[in-house]
């Protein structure tokens, strides 16, 4: 409650992350009620320490990995969409009705049983944030994933959008190698065999030696659908049926049916909430954005998360280059970059307006690496790359047009672990100060923390007499132009323009009328403004 309170006064989001956890007893107790054997899921425990990496090949975490965290690859973690722990509990949340109708907990099926007990949590949520005047909406889930639903062929890998880093099997060898069967795997690394040539680097035979990713006693549950059995003759694991999660599209069968059912739920509570929308990242979406009626989801705001997805995935700021991550096609020069940004932007903005009747929308997730280059910034103080890569970021979500909220605020980051989740280090701030020469921006004591400063504390208009046509800050001009529309009407009115006291004390502006309301924020009283 603390922290909700407080994130209304300083403008926070609090998010939960992943799906499942081992401080999230929620999570690991459905983990455990499917018949999930957590330890064994990702090492081998003798007693004597780890004997391997995640025997089974279920997950791959930094806890469990068995490397040193210093060692833990870079932005690896979201492989485990793709493995088979994740892909279960997915498929089962999201369609266990549907795939595994032989599934039950304590009687009640699966895919029923996760849900509600899903929902319940938030709707506990909800009645405690009751009379809080700064929640104004809930998310259905934070980039949630499809799992195994609308695979054509369990035998292949799960399509153009996998991220294949290190060992990478596909759903059949993943439910084979979690049943304890020794399986010939692809190792892919993230270079020019992946993204250019299209092939592995090598195969590697994987053996979990008889250790399995299910409790004793229990089968595995795809398995005991039919999709896959063991040959009576040779001992060997063979699919059945590998077209078993074909023809299922999540967006339309799975996840608005939920969504539907989770604002209804959160209503009756908080009956003026808003309900963010948010499907798989879009570098990881099997099937096209479905149609959400507003008429069944009212009030309902498209939160797709976007990020420039070669600078988070590399950890490296290259103005001149990108990928574009639906189409897999690149763009060089800084123009070419640019427009590819701005049109995937388009893209997600479309979303809501064509998808959603006129719906808005909130990018949910945003930001840019800090430890890129080797972490090079934190050693010499010069963090020109991490300030080009996110003024980069905010200026195209600016030039869009649309809201955005920035990932992340970590109160413990450090140079070493980050944000203390999987090397990720996306906090604006961080305990380690930036060393900062001399010729940079002078920052005040209490901002200190702070990281590329000057990209991120840039002036925006808070509240506009009229509809935006144009919103701009140039960095390197210090610049901010804001363009509302023109009406007699909105001339009545100020707009709201906050200019952060980083900024050089100056106000260049043409036919613009101004008062200093605070020391944070102008008013002013013009249609067309540039400070």
């Amino acid at each position: 409650m603390l922290l909700f309170m407080l994130s209304g006064r300083f403008g926070f989001e609090p998010l939960e992350d992943v799906f499942a956890n081992y401080g999230l007893s929620i999570y690991v107790t459905r983990l455990v009620k499917v018949g999930r054997r957590i330890r064994s899921t990702y090492y081998v425990d003798t007693g004597s320490g780890w004997t391997g990496p995640e025997a089974t090949k279920a997950a791959l975490c930094v806890e469990t990995c068995g490397l040193e965290v210093a060692k833990y690859p870079k932005m690896i973690w979201p492989t485990n969409y793709f493995k088979m722990a994740c892909a279960t509990m997915f498929s089962l949340f999201w369609g266990g009705s549907k795939c595994a109708p032989s599934c039950r907990v304590n009687g009640i099926p699966v895919q029923e049983y996760l849900q509600s007990r899903y929902l319940d949590a938030m709707a506990e949520l909800a009645e405690a944030l009751k009379g809080l005047t700064n929640i104004v909406g809930f998310g259905t889930m934070n980039e949630p994933s499809s799992g195994y639903l609308g695979l054509e062929d369990l035998s292949k890998h799960f399509h153009h959008g996998e991220l294949k880093y290190d060992l990478a099997p596909t759903p059949f060898e993943g439910m084979a190698l979690a049943d304890g069967y020794q399986q010939v795997v692809q190792r892919w690394s993230n270079g020019a065999n992946q993204h250019v040539l299209g092939r592995p680097d090598k195969l590697v035979t994987v053996d979990p030696n008889g250790v399995r990713a299910w409790q004793q006693g229990r089968r595995c549950i795809w398995r005991e659908e039919g999709i896959w059995d063991v040959d009576s003759t040779t001992g060997k694991p063979v699919l059945l049926r590998p077209d078993h999660f074909a023809g299922i599209m999540f967006g339309r069968d799975c996840y608005v049916p939920f969504a539907a059912r989770f604002a209804e739920r959160i209503r009756s509570i908080l009956p003026h909430t808003l309900l963010f929308i948010e499907l798989p990242p879009l570098e990881f979406s099997i099937d096209e954005f479905p149609e959400i009626d507003d008429t069944l989801i009212p009030r309902a705001v498209n939160a797709t998360h976007w990020y420039d997805g070669v600078t988070l995935f590399l950890r490296a700021w290259r103005p001149y280059f990108t990928v574009d991550p639906r189409t897999k096609r690149p763009a060089f020069g800084y123009t070419a970059v640019r427009r590819t940004h701005m049109k995937q932007l388009a893209g997600i903005k479309g979303y809501g307006s064509e998808q959603m009747n006129n719906a808005p929308t909130l990018i949910g997730e945003t930001g840019i690496p800090y430890n890129m280059h080797g972490g090079k910034a934190f050693r010499s103080g010069d963090f020109s790359a991490q300030v080009g890569a996110l003024d980069n970021t905010i200026s195209c979500l600016e030039a869009s047009l649309v809201s955005f909220t920035l990932w992340c605020y970590t109160s413990d980051n450090c140079n070493g672990y980050g944000d203390q989740w999987n090397l990720e280090d996306l906090s604006l701030i961080s305990m380690h100060k930036p060393i900062r020469s001399g010729a940079q921006l002078s920052v005040p004591e209490r901002d200190s923390c702070a990281r590329a400063v000057q990209a991120f504390a840039r002036p925006y208009a808070a509240r506009i007499a009229g509809t935006p046509l144009k919103s701009e800050f140039i960095l390197d001009r210090v610049e901010f132009v804001s363009d509302p529309t023109k009406s007699n009407e909105a001339a009545m009115h100020p707009t709201e323009v906050f200019v952060l006291q980083l900024l050089p004390q100056r106000l260049l502006s043409r036919d613009v009328r101004w008062t200093i309301l605070r020391p944070v924020a102008l008013w002013l009283g013009h249609s067309e403004l540039s400070a």
